[in-house]
């Protein structure tokens, strides 16, 4: 089978969506699929069987289905305001449904020009055979928010037990302090956590780079920062997985989590996992967990305190190399993609 995973080039900020197709890529070469990856616009489709979305332009997936290559969509959808999906979603499916009879026909550039995000998410969405998301609330939210009706096969996010595990970290009485690992912008709430942790009496080691974005979000960070915190720069995953061994406790209190590739990471290295409770993390993370609310700074540094003076939940870590590693994501994959091309034959 010959896969093309299909990118937008607009696609600039390094994170966990870059991880999550990288590695399962990997994982499913590791299985006998060819992937190729591709940020063109109008890439060659000659003897690929599937396109794979990541994010990619509307106009690659246009030029996919009259080729007559099925696509799958990999989601990772983030809904924004949560209060008004009544209100929009008629309008939302009306504007799509007008958007794709333009892009169908001679109008492709000024319509592509007419769309917000949401309305080019919902017609990526509809002109896909099969969505991917990484949880059934991900497509439910989906449905809610932008009415979209493709059918979908939940695909498990996943980290590497080989890269990320507790092998050579110390006891636990022996370790300390917290770790946030990833971007530094408003989204992943990086300022509300380094206020919270400003006088607890606790290391704070926060390892990321700023979103490209937000230059002056991370600046604020910084000048906020109390005397224990530390900023390193994104890390190498070996160099990340030997701090998360030091560490007693990862934070993540974003606006809002798929998952949280990192919180799977850190657990597989020990570490009690402190998780927004925003969004889907608890699928995976379930009650092995702590949660915070992001709008809350008295609710992280509890979170975080909770997790650092409790025993370490090593449960999770179990279920995370028994159901969520990328030998799981390719398989079910590769079981999606084997589905959408049935569905064609049929």
């Amino acid at each position: 089978m010959r896969v093309l995973m299909a990118t937008s080039s607009s696609d600039i900020a390094p994170g966990g969506h870059r991880v999550q197709r990288a590695e399962t890529a990997r994982a499913l070469r590791a299985i006998g699929v060819h992937v190729s990856e591709t940020t063109e616009l109008l890439p060659s489709l000659a003897a690929v069987d599937v396109v794979h979305g990541w994010w990619p332009d509307l106009q690659t997936v246009r030029m996919a289905r009259q080729c007559g290559v099925p696509v799958v969509l990999s989601t990772i959808y983030w809904p924004s305001d949560r209060s008004v999906p009544s209100r929009w979603s008629k309008r939302l499916r009306l504007a799509a449904a007008l958007a794709w009879r333009a892009l169908r026909g001679q109008q492709a550039q000024a319509a592509r020009g007419l769309l917000s995000s949401s309305i080019a998410l919902s017609l990526l969405c509809e002109s896909s055979d099969l969505l991917l998301p990484n949880s059934r609330p991900e497509v439910e939210h989906l449905a809610l928010d932008l009415g979209v009706s493709t059918p979908w096969r939940v695909i498990p996010n996943a980290a590497d037990p080989e890269l990320f595990s507790n092998e050579g970290a110390p006891q636990w009485e022996l370790r300390s302090g917290v770790v946030y690992a990833g971007r530094i912008e408003p989204h992943k709430n990086t300022l509300a956590l380094i206020r919270a942790m400003r006088q607890v009496g606790l290391d704070l080691t926060v390892v990321g780079d700023p979103h490209p974005h937000h230059e002056a979000y991370a600046l604020r960070c910084r000048r906020a920062a109390g005397p224990r915190t530390e900023f390193l720069p994104a890390q190498p995953p070996e160099v990340l997985a030997d701090l998360l061994r030091q560490a007693r406790v990862h934070v993540l209190p974003s606006w809002y989590e798929t998952t949280g590739l990192v919180s799977l990471e850190a657990a597989l290295c020990g570490c009690n996992v402190v998780s927004t409770s925003l969004g889907h993390a608890a699928e995976y993370l379930q009650t092995d967990a702590w949660y915070c609310h992001p709008a809350d700074e008295r609710s992280i540094r509890a979170s975080v305190l909770d997790a650092h003076a409790a025993e370490p939940r090593i449960e999770l870590a179990y279920r995370i190399r028994e159901r969520f590693t990328w030998e799981h994501t390719a398989a079910a994959t590769l079981s999606a993609y084997e589905e959408v091309l049935g569905s064609r034959r049929s």
